[in-house]
């Protein structure tokens, strides 16, 4: 059985899943723990769930998913008698009070009905996004239950215990003694910064006019040269320097691909090594440097039309409807 988690990278989860990550060496339990870079939503995070469990499972194996912000206090036995059981596919935690199944603790089965259960989840969380990803689960769940055949067990609430609200600090007095798998609910905090963080980013949305006005700014106050110390060469060829930089990058990142494709008998499309290289380190490091190469080109570009006063959304603008008038395009900006 493999045990999985994932947290975001620059956000109090970072730090949170040491708890988990200590509890399961406390127990000779191996954890996987993939670090994810943040959409700017606690919502959109969730939803990538499904798909960080479908790149991890392996034929054979089952997977135990936990939160980030879980924490292991007894032995896992059970999930692997459950295994060996062989009379269900999946298994999680389902509130008494709204019947609402919970994702923070989730056995999955390895077989054809649980890789046809996570791709539906997944594709049902690309396709909303902004709903929680358990609700899209239990919609999954139901329906495949009713039309599949799915065997779900619940599971008792010894192993999802929920941490009550504004009891954090306090949490081993108020935890059961027979629990074996507690859930600190820390998203009731966590989420009101990760999502405060994208409501910065949604009310300073950045324009082309925004961009010359610090860049221009920035360049005559804090380079060593203004914008009209360089000639029109001079900026032309830092911009096609940094434009070497993107395809430095990009190769590595292609080469990467390339590695897994041949190394992965499974992975026979690059849409398919895309998806399960999406929590990979290494995959996330250069996708990572590709966009801060592909920012500083268009920095560039901005600078490069400042000096011969060009407008760049304008340019953008124009150029983007005279190529969809040639391919008879309704498609404007």
């Amino acid at each position: 059985m493999k045990i999985i988690t994932y947290y975001t990278i620059d956000t109090p989860y970072e730090e949170q899943v040491d708890t988990l990550i200590e509890s399961c060496y406390k127990y000779d339990e191996e954890i996987v723990a993939i670090p994810k870079i943040s959409l700017g939503a606690w919502v959109k995070n969730c939803a990538t769930k499904p798909e960080v469990i479908r790149s991890a499972m392996e034929s054979g194996e089952s997977l135990l998913w936990l939160d980030a912000d879980s924490q292991i206090l007894a032995p896992l036995d059970y999930f692997r008698e459950l295994e060996k059981s062989g009379k269900f596919d999946i298994a999680c935690g389902i509130n008494y009070n709204n019947q609402m199944m919970q994702s923070g603790t989730v056995w999955i089965a390895s077989n054809k009905i649980t890789e046809k259960m996570l791709e539906r989840w997944e594709n049902g969380c690309i396709k909303n996004p902004h709903i929680w990803d358990q609700k899209t689960m239990q919609k999954i769940i139901e329906s495949m239950i009713k039309g599949n055949g799915l065997r779900l067990k619940r599971l008792d609430n010894k192993f999802c215990f929920r941490i009550p609200q504004g009891k954090n600090d306090v949490w081993e007095t108020v935890t059961p003694d027979n629990t074996v798998i507690v859930q600190h609910q820390r998203s009731r905090k966590f989420k009101r910064i990760i999502d405060r963080n994208e409501q910065i980013v949604k009310t300073d949305s950045l324009t082309f006019d925004k961009l010359r006005e610090a860049n221009v700014e920035r360049c005559n106050n804090y380079f060593n040269h203004s914008i009209d110390d360089w000639s029109g060469a001079e900026w032309g060829n830092a911009m096609a320097g940094e434009f070497g930089e993107v395809a430095q990058e990009l190769s590595e990142l292609m080469l990467l691909i390339f590695k897994f494709m041949t190394t992965m008998k499974t992975c026979d499309t690059l849409k398919k090594a895309l998806r399960q290289l999406s929590t990979d380190k290494s995959f996330i490091e250069l996708k990572h440097n590709l966009k801060l190469e592909l920012a500083d080109v268009v920095t560039y570009a901005d600078l490069l039309g400042s000096r011969f006063d060009i407008d760049l959304g304008e340019a953008v603008r124009e150029k983007f409807n005279i190529v969809s008038d040639k391919r008879r395009c309704d498609i404007k900006i």
